[in-house]
């Protein structure tokens, strides 16, 4: 028993000095078993986790010092100096995807969500992102009719990506826009 642990140790060494910290550290997840047995306990998924978020913090490391004892004193300094700073060190785990999440529509495209909330749906800006005077009597405002088929066309792409993300349910919010006279900008939104 004692020479298996020994030489299983001696191999692991080896894989550090021939390969690297990251690909040893896996080693010995792999071959003591340690993500099915952390998994199987409570808290094993953060376990897990935090171990390859740590080796591939040493792995980075690495790189900046010589050698293993060097990567050990670094190891030993970050762990002394982030002794507060644990939680912003820790990755998100697939278990929190739960969560709520804020996206932008071009962020989104190509993903999906179980449910999507299109707060301002109906809000705009203008080709030229300024309010514009009117113009005429009717108090209708003129912009660049090129400008504004434009970003309407842009608009009315990303409103399309926002509402086929959603899987289960799909809020919309849509709100009257008025523009400085008063007047309805609704007909120019998405």
């Amino acid at each position: 028993m004692f020479e298996r642990h020994a030489q299983l140790l001696l191999d692991l060494h080896d894989i550090w000095r021939r390969q690297g910290v990251l690909p040893m550290l896996r080693a010995t997840l792999h071959r003591l078993r340690l993500a099915q047995r952390w998994l199987t306990r409570d808290g094993g998924e953060r376990r897990l986790t935090n171990m390859l978020h740590l080796a591939e913090l040493l792995q980075q490391a690495s790189s900046g010092v010589d050698g293993e004892q060097a990567l050990l004193r670094w190891l030993e300094q970050a762990v002394a100096g982030r002794a507060g700073a644990a939680d912003e060190q820790e990755l998100r785990l697939e278990s929190e995807a739960e969560l709520v999440r804020v996206v932008t529509i071009h962020k989104s495209k190509g993903l999906e969500y179980p449910v999507v909330c299109v707060p301002f749906a109906t809000h705009f800006r203008s080709a030229d992102d300024d309010e514009q005077e009117p113009a005429d009597g009717a108090g209708e405002a003129v912009v660049d009719a090129d400008a504004d088929a434009l970003r309407l066309r842009e608009d009315l792409r990303l409103l399309y990506v926002a509402l086929t993300r959603a899987r289960h349910a799909l809020w919309v919010g849509a709100a009257a826009l008025r523009g400085k006279g008063g007047s309805c900008l609704l007909g120019r939104s998405a």
